[in-house]
């Protein structure tokens, strides 16, 4: 239960650090960008906050605790087709894993120093 008084900061997303661990997409939001990105974070975004994406949902177990964490990969849609260059997030991600983003995929997880991870596309 939420205790302001009783609280203690967990640096990164409680993922070991310089780790490649296993996770497995367990949901996928199509929107576009500004749907998944907070407000305050829309300044920093590099590309468009109206570009179509989808947000995965990954969920990673350590030490029997699971972990869930999100990673945004956008796309071009055009003519009811989802499209995508070979240099983006899911052309890395077709290319690692020899198809498209799904639900009930397994996938790398890679971790900074700091404990946050994000697919492995490489």
């Amino acid at each position: 239960m939420y205790n302001a008084n009783n609280a203690e900061e967990v640096k990164g997303q409680g993922l070991p650090s310089d780790s490649v661990l296993t996770g497995v997409i367990i949901g996928l939001k199509d929107g576009i960008v500004q749907d998944f990105i907070p407000e305050s974070s829309i300044k920093t975004w590099s590309g468009s906050v109206d570009s179509p994406a989808i947000d995965l949902t990954i969920e990673v177990m350590v030490d029997n605790k699971s972990i869930k964490l999100s990673q945004l990969f956008t796309y071009i849609s055009e003519d009811g087709k989802t499209k995508y260059t070979p240099k983006s997030n899911l052309g890395k991600y077709k290319t690692k894993y020899s198809k498209l983003p799904e639900v009930g995929d397994q996938v790398k997880i890679a971790t900074n120093g700091d404990g946050f991870g994000k697919v492995k596309l490489d």
